[in-house]
């Protein structure tokens, strides 16, 4: 299949697969909030505080590397198997003991047995790590689609079932167990490796240098996503944590999940590119996402207060401002969200590395005194540290791809006019006609679909070249 066949498909999958995956996830977190409950979110959150930081070192960055290097064979794929469980394995036996300090910290025993049989998901999940490396190597978008929408839906039917027969918290966490088994299962069924029980590391040893650069830039990177939830969980409790993260469940989750399918769709292709055409077609990507992204993003933001309450009840109200602060820099972590494939298509993780370990003590400094400061003291947490990891993280970039400021101006700018446009004519809407909040949230969201068309269709037709270009390689 040529290139340019490849990409189109995997755009074409990886979007249906970010749609369905994303529409299961709010379906199922609007039922499951209706009948769990703030604080049983809360605990959870807790749980997800060490579960993040094991999802993102579970592989060690090995099957990423399998996308990236070339010439790999069977036996080299299947001494990174052992490899992965064996660090896998090892990674279980430290979380199993660290659990109770966790529970201590946040000082909700219940915690300690939640993690234990929580992060048993990733140990199932090593076994398939390199079944998906080789998946996305071989461009196999078709497949990764179907097991990601099956494995959700049976994770939303199997905790609302759950949820319904009182099981509580423990329903998000075993149907998250029954979603991984079926995951894995599924990968080694259309992605079969015959396993050798040989391993050569001398071989291997460029692969997992690059690899330990990856998983250093990924425990940074938990560190720089989860300082809040440490903190917040600590000195205001579960409840305020159930909606702190509530609202990163519905705005950020999709944010991480879109980012992830780009990534797995453009790391491979970008890899066959010198890093020219990569650059070139990467920054279209950029300039194509910001059109889309900020004004969807300052959409939901404004219209945050009437659909939260609408749609989870009103218990949730208090989760609004959240909701707010985070759509309103929501697009620009959507963009940074990409940043991966083309720092590991240049082969160098190590500069995102450095733009983690210059956020992160912001970061700690904000929610620290943030969290001790009440809700209003979070929210202002939450822009500064934003506003100061987006500026770090671009920096990183400019340096990767000698990108100038006037550079960034002309990629964003048509974005940010078309998100300030909706955003004015959102407010005059709510000034001038006083509609009910579901009338409102309807008629606001078909302007929007119509403002779009308007622009893309008569005012901006080169958009559409543009968003092609992205799809063909000269």
């Amino acid at each position: 299949m040529a290139l340019r066949d490849s990409v189109l498909e995997g755009l074409g999958w990886t979007g249906a697969r970010s749609l369905g995956v994303n529409i299961l996830r709010i379906l199922f977190s609007v039922i499951l909030a209706r009948i769990l409950g703030p604080s049983i979110f809360g605990l959870m959150a807790m749980v997800i505080l060490v579960r993040n930081f094991v999802a993102l070192v579970r592989d060690a960055g090995l099957s990423s590397a399998i996308v990236v290097y070339d010439g790999l064979d069977n036996r080299d794929v299947s001494s990174l198997f052992w490899l992965n469980l064996l660090f896998n394995f090892l990674l279980y036996i430290i979380v199993f003991f660290i659990a109770p300090f966790v529970s201590l910290w946040f000082d909700k025993p219940i915690v300690t047995s939640l993690i234990r049989v929580s992060i048993l998901g990733f140990l199932i999940d090593s076994s398939s790590a390199a079944n998906f490396g080789l998946l996305r190597k071989e461009l196999k978008y078709k497949e990764i689609f179907f097991v990601s929408f099956l494995s959700q839906c049976l994770y939303g039917v199997v905790a609302i079932l759950m949820a319904v027969c009182g099981y509580g918290v423990w329903s998000l966490v075993l149907a998250d167990l029954f979603m991984r088994f079926f995951t894995s299962v599924y990968y080694w069924f259309i992605r079969p490796i015959k396993l050798h029980l040989i391993v050569d590391i001398k071989k291997l040893i460029h692969i997992v240098k690059f690899s330990l650069h990856i998983m250093g830039g990924n425990v940074l990177n938990y560190v720089k996503g989860n300082i809040d939830t440490f903190f917040i969980g600590r000195f205001m409790g579960d409840i305020v944590l159930g909606y702190y993260s509530f609202s990163f469940r519905i705005i950020v989750r999709p944010i991480t999940e879109i980012g992830i399918i780009l990534y797995d769709t453009f790391l491979p292709i970008f890899a066959r590119l010198s890093n020219v055409e990569s650059k070139k077609h990467y920054l279209k990507l950029l300039e194509v996402l910001s059109v889309f992204s900020i004004p969807v993003f300052w959409m939901i933001m404004l219209t945050s207060p009437y659909f939260v309450p609408l749609l989870f009840g009103i218990n949730w109200e208090p989760a609004i401002p959240f909701f707010v602060v985070r759509s309103a820099v929501g697009a620009f972590y959507m963009l940074m969200s990409t940043f991966r494939s083309i720092f590991y298509t240049y082969k160098k993780p190590q500069y995102l590395n450095y733009a983690y370990l210059a956020v992160i003590p912001f970061y700690a400094i904000s929610f620290f005194i943030g969290s001790n400061a009440g809700v209003n003291g979070v929210l202002i947490a939450i822009l500064l540290s934003s506003f100061f990891d987006v500026v770090i993280n671009f920096i990183a970039l400019g340096w990767l791809l000698i990108i100038t400021l006037s550079d960034y101006i002309r990629l964003f700018l048509r974005g940010v006019i078309y998100g300030l446009v909706m955003v004015i004519i959102g407010f005059l809407l709510k000034l001038v006609f006083p509609f009910t909040p579901i009338v409102f949230i309807i008629i606001y969201l078909l302007f929007f679909i119509f403002m779009f068309a308007l622009f893309f269709i008569f005012l901006d037709r080169s958009f559409w070249d543009d968003l092609i270009g992205i799809l063909k390689r000269k």
